[in-house]
């Protein structure tokens, strides 16, 4: 199969070998994106509530309602159409924009595009920056370490994050033990401890 069929192994060996020119030329990337769908979105919930058209009207968004949102599985083409929209918007706004973004001056970027276990579309993205340009308060993420103060919002946005912003690794399968037994816990160890510190 040739390598101009994307997604095929050959397309994947020479976008691999193109990325570790990249890294030669230009350096290691300054910023590893991901960017997801959550099916907690307004206008997902929206149009999953009131049919096409309840998208627009859609202007608030409130962060109690998106924790008591309702999974979108059966709308398949509802989530990934959303997602593309906002993906064009970032490459737009972001990644194609001759002025700054919020993470600097783009002067290259690659990504991936993948579908999840449970059929969301996401992408995997490595930006480099123009030097000098990244600013000092540039935003990056990490799990918030609730454990580490009694702030109230930091267990907050702790749980809004596990429940909006992580997905689990497990299938069945990873349950699954000799002679039709099965087991509580993943045999691979999944979810891995997140380390607190």
């Amino acid at each position: 199969m040739p390598n101009c069929i994307p997604g095929s192994p050959q397309y994947w060996k020479v976008f691999g070998l193109d990325l570790i020119a990249m890294t030669q030329t230009k350096g290691l990337p300054d910023f590893f994106v991901t960017l997801t769908v959550n099916d907690a979105w307004p206008h997902i919930q929206a149009t999953v509530k009131s049919g096409w058209g309840a998208a627009e009207k859609t202007e608030d968004i409130h962060l109690e309602a998106a924790t008591n949102s309702e999974a979108v599985g059966t709308y398949p083409d509802i989530s990934v159409m959303a997602a593309e929209v906002r993906f064009q918007w970032f490459m737009k706004n972001y990644l194609k924009n001759a002025k700054e973004s919020p993470l600097g001056k783009v002067v290259d970027y690659v990504w991936k595009k993948e579908y999840q276990k449970r059929g969301a579309v996401h992408w995997h993205m490595l930006l480099w920056i123009e030097p000098r340009t990244i600013p000092d308060d540039a935003v990056t993420a990490e799990m918030p370490r609730a454990n580490d103060t009694n702030d109230p919002t930091a267990h907050y946005i702790r749980k809004l994050v596990k429940k909006l912003q992580m997905h689990g690794t497990c299938t069945p399968k990873c349950f699954q033990k000799a002679f039709g037994h099965t087991t509580s816990k993943c045999k691979f160890g999944f979810p891995y401890h997140v380390p607190q510190e």
